[in-house]
């Protein structure tokens, strides 16, 4: 990606503001990178990522820069919440019984005491909704839209979401394939994939389209989170009434983990 692409402005402003130093991680730095890159280098923006490594906070504040600096009029967020499909479009005035759907957005714009999701919203800046409003809904001005729980939607609301954008809008799409919470969400190929896979897997096969796949290391809330994310080794060894060594689980890197859950979804 061209320099020109990375402005130093977003170096300083995760640095000095939020006390993230991108140069000290790639792949979040190329995270951000993707989003702010010209549509025609990259579109869309897939990132399927354990938690605790930033992946909504990110988009997020990356998003309301490129608002500030005039590049994008909106930011877009649409999230999958189990339970609260039917909520619908979320007007500008923040109800209590609209907090908790928003609060991952709320938090990762009003960090450190910012009232940056309240000026957006006196700004007609952002706009939040789940998907059973989207039919006939189309984006055509130039916004960030990020999908956020990705990993929960199943394949008829992605394809509702991801048929909405025109060609001004830059697409997020997030979330965790560890961290499914519908159990009856349906499964495609011999890999059994989520839809939220699927797709990725589907914009990997499109050469016109330029679309990146992302997958952010590093948990930032520390060893226990990191560890407790990765449940299904245990569950697993349980469920094959496997005699091991706890201790073992600790000693595996990241590929092989990525391949026990590739193997065992």
């Amino acid at each position: 990606m061209s320099k020109h692409n990375y402005p130093s402005k977003y170096i300083h402003y995760f640095k000095e503001n939020l006390g993230i130093n991108l140069m000290a991680d790639e792949r979040q730095r190329e995270y951000v990178e993707s989003i702010i890159a010209p549509i025609e280098e990259v579109k869309a923006v897939f990132c399927d990522s354990d938690a605790g490594t930033g992946k909504t906070f990110l988009a997020v504040q990356t998003a309301y820069q490129m608002y500030e600096s005039g590049e994008i009029s909106k930011i877009i967020y649409v999230r999958n919440a189990l339970g609260l499909r039917d909520q619908g479009f979320l007007p500008g005035e923040l109800e209590q019984k609209e907090y908790h759907y928003m609060r991952p957005l709320i938090d990762s714009l009003n960090k450190y005491g910012q009232e940056i999701f309240e000026k957006l919203i006196k700004a007609k800046a952002i706009e939040c909704s789940t998907t059973t409003f989207l039919r006939g809904v189309n984006y055509g001005e130039k916004a960030v839209l990020i999908i956020d729980e990705a990993q929960n939607f199943d394949l008829n609301e992605l394809q509702t979401i991801l048929t909405r954008p025109e060609e001004l809008v830059k697409v997020v799409v997030i979330g965790s394939s560890k961290q499914v919470d519908d159990k009856y969400i349906k499964r495609y190929g011999k890999e059994k994939l989520i839809p939220f896979q699927v797709y990725q897997r589907h914009f990997e096969l499109n050469k016109e389209v330029k679309t990146k796949n992302i997958k952010l290391k590093t948990n930032y809330r520390g060893p226990f989170s990191a560890y407790a994310d990765n449940i299904l080794l245990t569950v697993r060894a349980l469920e094959a009434e496997t005699t091991y060594d706890m201790y073992q689980l600790k000693k595996m890197n990241e590929e092989q983990i990525e391949t026990f859950h590739k193997n065992n979804p």
